[in-house]
C-alpha cells in the first residue's frame, strides 16, 4: 500500500516493497557496523556488487533484464551505491586524505579501481601500484564504459 504506482499491479508493487525493505535492512546493518567502529581510527567502505531494476522508467522491467542500449537499464544495473565513512579519529589523523575523499564524491568511479583506493587510504605502496587509479588521486581518470 506504500508504493504509489497505480500503473503496476499488486504483485509488482509488492516486489518494489520487498526491495525497499531489503535496502532498509541493509542500511540498518551498515549503521550497526559504523557504530561498532565509531570510536576507533577506522574507515568503513560499502559498495554493492550490482544494481537492480525494479520497474524503473518506462520499461517496467524487473531484475537484470533489458537492453544495454537502454539508459534506464544501465543506470539501474551499473550505477551502484558506494559509500566511504570515516571515523572522527581517522579524520583527525588523516585530514588531507579525508579532503581528497570528499572532493572525489563528484566523480564517476569504477569498482575495478577499488584496490588502488584502499592502498591509497591505507598508505600502502608497492612496485606495481598504479596510484593514478585511486579514486582520490588528483589525476584519477574514470574508465570509459562503452555499451
Amino acid at each position: 500500500a506504500d508504493i504509489n504506482r497505480p500503473e503496476l499491479n499488486e504483485a509488482q508493487r509488492q516486489q518494489i516493497a520487498n526491495y525497499d525493505n531489503a535496502t532498509y535492512y541493509n542500511d540498518c546493518v551498515m549503521g550497526d557496523i559504523i557504530d561498532a567502529f565509531k570510536d576507533r581510527n577506522a574507515v568503513v567502505i560499502y559498495l554493492s556488487d550490482h544494481g537492480e531494476q525494479i520497474y524503473d522508467g518506462a520499461t517496467n522491467n524487473f531484475g537484470r533484464t533489458g537492453r544495454m542500449d537502454d539508459k534506464v537499464f544501465r543506470e539501474c544495473i551499473f550505477d551502484v551505491p558506494f559509500m566511504v565513512w570515516c571515523s572522527d579519529k581517522f579524520k583527525e589523523a588523516n585530514r588531507e586524505v579525508c579532503e581528497r575523499i570528499s572532493e572525489a564524491t563528484v566523480l564517476d568511479i569504477c569498482t575495478a579501481d577499488l584496490p588502488y583506493f584502499l592502498f591509497d587510504i591505507a598508505m600502502i605502496d608497492f612496485n606495481f601500484n598504479c596510484k593514478a587509479k585511486s579514486y582520490i588521486a588528483p589525476n584519477y581518470q574514470p574508465h570509459e564504459i562503452k555499451f
